[in-house]
């Protein structure tokens, strides 16, 4: 066993109070079709979009292998804005 998961089996059974900002992270799968004229930058046709907990969101749902218990606040940035 190696040095880090020691350190991580070492706070089995324990809680943990992550502190951060909780945001989603978004994906979006895609094809190439073709890099545009007017600047370095691939044209891609979108062919999913997936979201994830991200942040501090990421490290509460990872720590509790998928059963979260944080808490936070939600501001929206935009009126579409999506919250997880």
């Amino acid at each position: 066993m190696d040095f880090d998961a020691k350190i991580l089996d070492s706070f089995a059974g324990t809680s943990l109070l992550v502190l951060g900002d909780m945001v989603a992270d978004e994906y979006v799968t895609g094809v190439t079709s073709r890099i545009s004229r007017e600047a370095p930058v691939l044209i891609v046709k979108e062919t999913g979009r997936e979201q994830r907990p991200g942040g501090a969101a990421r490290h509460d749902y990872r720590g509790t292998k998928g059963n979260p218990t944080g808490a936070g606040s939600y501001i929206p940035e935009r009126q579409d804005s999506n919250l997880i």
